[in-house]
């Protein structure tokens, strides 16, 4: 069941104003606080289905991205998933001042972080994750906007 968690927050997520949907999920993998998770599916096994996994936009499975980690936490922990809402995301180089209310994408070349360019190519997965609120060039964790969407899928 989803719950709402109000501003004040801890675990490294920085809560907008308003109210942020979150749900708790098992990791099956280590991950930390900013990480886009998907669920585990059969392709995944031995992880047991609906564990969380680090999302990555190469296939379709893999880019199938349902949140943020608001806490770092080991495979087996059950972590506090952000839906919805505004929390720091990882990026694989610091946005700059300029770059700030951008699309964020998921990136497919590492599992759980984001980038500002969307992915092409064979075999690669467009997922706007959502806007970025901040940026200052100097950070890769920074505050975002949290709307996951599908974009297309390259054969």
């Amino acid at each position: 069941m989803p719950q709402v968690i109000f501003p004040g927050g801890s675990g490294g997520g920085s809560f907008s104003p308003c109210t942020d949907v979150v749900r708790k999920f098992v990791l099956g993998e280590d991950c930390v606080a900013g990480d886009v998770i998907r669920s585990a599916n059969s392709f995944d096994a031995p992880v047991v289905n609906g564990e969380a996994l680090k999302a990555l936009a190469t296939n379709d499975y893999q880019s199938d991205a349902v949140g943020v980690v608001f806490e770092d936490g080991v495979a087996g922990d059950e972590v506090r998933v952000v839906f919805d809402g505004s929390i720091n995301l990882t990026f694989s180089s610091a946005p700059l001042i300029s770059q700030t209310g951008s699309d964020v994408y998921l990136d497919s070349n590492t599992a759980g972080v984001v980038t500002l360019t969307a992915p092409s190519g064979t075999g690669r997965s467009v997922v706007r994750i959502g806007k970025l609120l901040f940026a200052d060039g100097v950070q890769t964790s920074v505050p975002c906007r949290i709307d996951i969407d599908f974009i297309v899928s390259f054969s």
